[in-house]
Protein backbone atom coordinates (compact mmCIF):
# COMPACT_ATOMS: atom_id res chain seq x y z
CA UNK A 1 0.00 0.00 0.00
CA UNK A 2 2.32 2.57 -1.44
CA UNK A 3 0.56 5.96 -1.38
CA UNK A 4 0.64 7.62 -5.03
CA UNK A 5 0.28 10.91 -3.56
CA UNK A 6 0.51 12.95 0.08
CA UNK A 7 0.18 16.29 1.78
CA UNK A 8 2.82 18.56 1.27
CA UNK A 9 3.83 18.81 4.78
CA UNK A 10 4.86 14.97 3.86
CA UNK A 11 8.49 14.60 3.18
CA UNK A 12 9.51 11.10 1.35
CA UNK A 13 12.09 9.87 2.79
CA UNK A 14 12.84 6.29 0.96
CA UNK A 15 12.39 5.27 -2.71
CA UNK A 16 12.38 1.51 -3.26
CA UNK A 17 10.83 -1.28 -5.44
CA UNK A 18 11.57 -4.51 -6.32
CA UNK A 19 13.50 -5.03 -10.08
CA UNK A 20 11.20 -4.48 -13.07
CA UNK A 21 8.41 -2.48 -10.72
CA UNK A 22 7.81 0.57 -10.16
CA UNK A 23 6.91 2.35 -7.21
CA UNK A 24 5.89 5.64 -5.92
CA UNK A 25 8.52 7.19 -3.09
CA UNK A 26 5.98 7.20 -0.43
CA UNK A 27 7.62 4.20 0.95
CA UNK A 28 8.59 6.14 3.96
CA UNK A 29 6.94 9.42 5.08
CA UNK A 30 7.58 12.14 7.98
CA UNK A 31 5.76 15.25 8.81
CA UNK A 32 6.59 17.39 11.69
CA UNK A 33 2.94 17.37 13.54
CA UNK A 34 2.35 19.53 16.77
CA UNK A 35 5.49 19.08 19.04
CA UNK A 36 6.31 15.66 17.58
CA UNK A 37 7.03 13.76 13.77
CA UNK A 38 4.23 11.35 12.33
CA UNK A 39 5.83 8.69 10.00
CA UNK A 40 4.16 6.48 7.91
CA UNK A 41 5.58 3.26 6.19
CA UNK A 42 4.68 1.29 3.91
CA UNK A 43 7.61 -1.05 4.22
CA UNK A 44 7.04 -4.52 6.41
CA UNK A 45 9.17 -4.37 8.96
CA UNK A 46 8.25 -7.07 11.39
CA UNK A 47 9.89 -9.92 9.14
CA UNK A 48 12.87 -8.59 8.77
CA UNK A 49 12.73 -7.52 12.47
CA UNK A 50 11.76 -10.95 13.46
CA UNK A 51 15.39 -11.92 11.60
CA UNK A 52 17.07 -8.82 13.45
CA UNK A 53 17.84 -7.98 9.80
CA UNK A 54 20.72 -4.93 10.76
CA UNK A 55 19.32 -2.57 8.16
CA UNK A 56 15.36 -3.00 9.19
CA UNK A 57 16.55 -2.79 13.48
CA UNK A 58 18.47 0.57 12.15
CA UNK A 59 15.67 1.93 10.37
CA UNK A 60 13.16 0.98 13.27
CA UNK A 61 15.61 2.66 15.57
CA UNK A 62 15.78 5.73 13.59
CA UNK A 63 12.23 5.95 13.73
CA UNK A 64 11.87 5.75 17.02
CA UNK A 65 14.63 8.73 17.54
CA UNK A 66 13.10 11.27 15.47
CA UNK A 67 12.11 14.46 16.80
CA UNK A 68 14.25 13.57 19.99
CA UNK A 69 16.59 16.00 20.81
CA UNK A 70 20.44 14.91 19.99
Amino acid sequence: YFPSEWDAAYTPLIDCNDPNESNPPGSLLIAKHGEGTYVYTALVLYRQIRELHPGALRLFANMIALGTPH
